[in-house]
């Protein structure tokens, strides 16, 4: 089966001697995973260089699969979006990596998904081009649970306490997963508003981390299988 699509790069690995096992995301048929043949070689005559394959670019691709499931064969790649700020910009790369790495965890079906697919490139796009991306990551992460099917409960969203455990507001601190306080106030502000809008709300870097911690431990408690970024530190750090 071949295909041609677009695609958005979640994670590169290191593949035998010369290769690499990329995780994308296509705008045609969901999760794909591919090997990519020679990359890592010298030969000038490579389909392929190490800098394509960079977190959250976005690609034309062209790859074969045997069967329906199962690790395809990249034939063809060209750039369509690479990042801008790639080295130069600590915070957005830090952001960028985390954020692959998010949906890497998190997105399992291989099927096609355009609302998704089309969300996640212009979020892209818009982390290139905003200047504070401070609070980019919180609005992502609670904009992507629509895609994910797992957005809170905001029917009752005057009430205390948010439980991570039903994605609800209530009264009742009847669990261990119930919140309240100044993170599930500002909580409630990301809520109500549209994901571009995002930078206008104040929060600081405590504030900014804690709730990163808790929307983090309700994708770990709606998406089976999910694990934490591990470059979750990453973020703690340079916001610190």
């Amino acid at each position: 089966m071949d295909c041609s699509t677009n695609a958005i790069v979640l994670k590169a690995i290191k593949y035998g001697e010369t290769s690499l096992i990329i995780n994308i995301y296509t705008e045609l048929s969901g999760l794909q995973t591919l090997i990519v043949k020679g990359v890592r070689t010298h030969s000038k005559k490579k389909l392929f260089t190490m800098g394509m394959f960079q977190n959250l670019n976005i690609l034309k691709v062209n790859f074969t699969r045997k069967k329906q499931i199962g690790i395809g064969i990249l034939k063809s790649a060209k750039v369509i979006h690479a990042l801008s700020y790639q080295g130069t910009d600590i915070v957005k790369s830090a952001i960028s990596i985390f954020s692959a790495e998010l949906l890497n965890n998190s997105i399992k079906e291989e099927e096609k998904n355009e609302a998704l697919y089309n969300f996640l490139v212009q979020s892209i796009r818009w982390l290139d081009d905003i200047e504070k991306p401070a609070n980019f990551t919180i609005g992502f992460m609670i904009e992507l649970t629509k895609f994910l099917g797992i957005y809170p409960d905001t029917t009752d969203i005057d009430k205390k306490y948010f439980d991570l455990v039903n994605g609800v507001f209530t009264n009742n601190n009847s669990s261990k997963g119930c919140y309240a306080g100044r993170n599930i106030f500002v909580l409630k502000k990301f809520l109500g508003m549209k994901f571009d809008e995002v930078e206008s709300v104040y929060i600081n870097r405590t504030e900014r981390m804690e709730l990163l911690d808790i929307i983090v431990k309700y994708y770990q408690t709606h998406i089976q299988g999910f694990k934490p970024p591990n470059t979750l530190n990453i973020l703690h750090e340079v916001f610190d």
